[in-house]
């Protein structure tokens, strides 16, 4: 399907006006014409459609032209020998996702650039309300609009071409988003080398998760990248920055990667989430890494932001574990009674951190990394410095395999949710608060997958569903349906 240029030199989309026409694959053109009453020897001839006509031009070699504006099928289909000039528009990425799914769209930006436009400042209303409504907890997302302003002048300005896939098997489905750049554009340059996000999650420990996230930050391109993040929310000021109450720049451009986990626990919405969570960080010195590391946390103690005070405590060398010296830290998050905003956040405290009001865990510097926990776990530890050491970690796990060989392989991101365990941590939770669950959860369950991946200029994201979640999906669509057919909604 083709979408043509209006007058104004931009895509023709305006309802019925769209100017398009698109190109089928047919088995006789002749039958095909003469069952719809058309004349398969005119040039361009009628069909009809139900109360529509639609016209229809023969291209040959097993492809017609429909169009419903005759006037559109002057001249289409008729240039032969485009497809190189189609692959060298699209690029690398381009080429990938139209290659790699059953259904493909690709955009020329260019014309696109008016309802891009539009469509980021329908965005920018929507978090401009949301913004104002919240008052000062509204800062997170200034800054998140100021992501948004910079991605829509990255796109406009540097990006060629938008490409769309789906893709459907018996394994799930898989949705494709990919942008190429303009060559020797910034944006080409910082999407220019393939990531390896997928072998950090080998870094940490193969443990039954919730959540996992890697990210590769090792191209001096994404570091550029990266500093330029912290520094635009650094330049908000320390009352509305993320980072804007320390200088996270220097361990920033230390670290080469990230693996994080969320390990399930059987008390992860009663002050557990944070006992199995921890991160393996990359880093060339890891020595001095654990030392920069220190002086953040010693600096943070008695800061406040957001109405929330900061008390940190750090115990170098506090044991040894796996014959690695490994730090104790902590941190109190303490609500000023005077801040509305504040006192509701500190409602959920003990649920997600316990009675400690704050997480608490260690840091071990290893060989290549510096490992954090969010939980003072030993044997968690022990499991996270052998994997930080020698591999066999997370990546080794069957489960998070057959995930991974549904995302590209030069990811420069990944997330992975196991949604089979989260689900069964709220079912839990609602019994609790006498809810009985409308069904069974399986024991095992494929993970969602995630992931952003760069190479030659462009940049790809996709999404992975499995099967198993459409099936669940379908049980309980169908408990929904049936519950309002009886006249009353669903127990959970």
């Amino acid at each position: 399907m083709v979408i043509l240029r209006g007058e104004d030199g931009f895509a023709a989309i305006d309802g019925d006006a769209t100017q398009m026409y698109a190109i089928v694959a047919v088995r006789n053109y002749d039958e095909m014409v003469g069952a719809l009453g058309g004349d398969a020897s005119e040039l361009v001839t009628t069909l009809s459609l139900g109360d529509e006509d639609v016209y229809a031009s023969n291209l040959g070699g097993g492809f017609c032209a429909l169009a419903p504006d005759a006037s559109l099928l002057k001249g289409a289909g008729t240039a032969r020998g485009m497809l190189g000039a189609h692959e060298a528009f699209l690029g690398e990425i381009g080429r990938r996702v139209v290659g790699e799914n059953d259904v493909s769209v690709a955009l020329n930006i260019s014309a696109f650039r008016p309802a891009i436009e539009s469509g980021f400042g329908e965005m920018r209303s929507t978090m401009d309300d949301m913004a104002m409504m919240m008052g000062d907890q509204g800062a997170g997302i200034e800054q998140f609009i100021r992501g948004l302003n910079g991605l829509e002048q990255m796109l406009l300005d540097d990006g060629r071409a938008a490409v769309l896939g789906l893709d459907v098997d018996e394994h799930g489905f898989s949705i494709d988003a990919g942008v190429q750049f303009s060559e020797d554009s910034q944006a080409a340059e910082l999407a220019s080398s393939p990531g390896h996000a997928k072998a950090m999650l080998d870094r940490v420990p193969d443990v039954p998760i919730i959540f996992a996230f890697s990210m590769d930050m090792s191209s001096p391109a994404m570091k550029e990248w990266i500093a330029d993040l912290v520094s635009g929310a650094s330049d908000m000021g320390p009352d509305k920055a993320m980072f804007g109450m320390m200088n996270v720049s220097d361990l920033m451009d230390q670290q080469d990667g990230s693996a994080f986990i969320m390990g399930d626990s059987p008390s992860l919405m009663m002050g557990g989430m944070f006992q199995n969570m921890l991160e393996f960080k990359s880093t060339k010195d890891s020595k001095n890494f654990i030392g920069e590391t220190r002086q953040l946390v010693q600096k943070m103690d008695g800061m406040s932001q957001g109405g929330i005070t900061f008390n940190t405590t750090l115990d170098a060398g506090a044991k040894t574990i796996e014959g690695v010296k490994v730090d104790a830290w902590s941190m109190r998050m303490t609500p000023d009674p005077e801040n509305p905003a504040a006192g509701q956040m500190a409602m959920v405290f003990p649920m997600i951190f316990g009675p400690n009001m704050g997480p608490q865990g260690y840091y071990a510097a290893v060989d290549g990394g510096l490992i954090t926990t969010m939980g003072q776990n030993d044997a968690l530890m022990a499991k996270a410095i052998a994997s930080a050491r020698g591999g066999g970690g997370l990546s080794s796990n069957e489960k998070m395999r057959r995930a991974m060989s549904h995302q590209p392989e030069d990811a420069v991101a990944t997330v992975f949710i196991d949604y089979g365990r989260l689900g069964k941590q709220v079912m839990n939770m609602a019994a609790m608060m006498g809810q009985q669950a409308p069904f069974e959860i399986p024991e095992e369950m494929d993970l969602i997958g995630m992931s952003i991946a760069t190479s030659g200029g462009g940049v790809q994201g996709r999404i992975h569903v499995p099967q198993d979640l459409l099936d669940l999906a379908t049980k309980f669509t169908a408990l929904q349906n049936e519950n309002d057919r009886n006249g009353g909604g669903p127990r959970f």
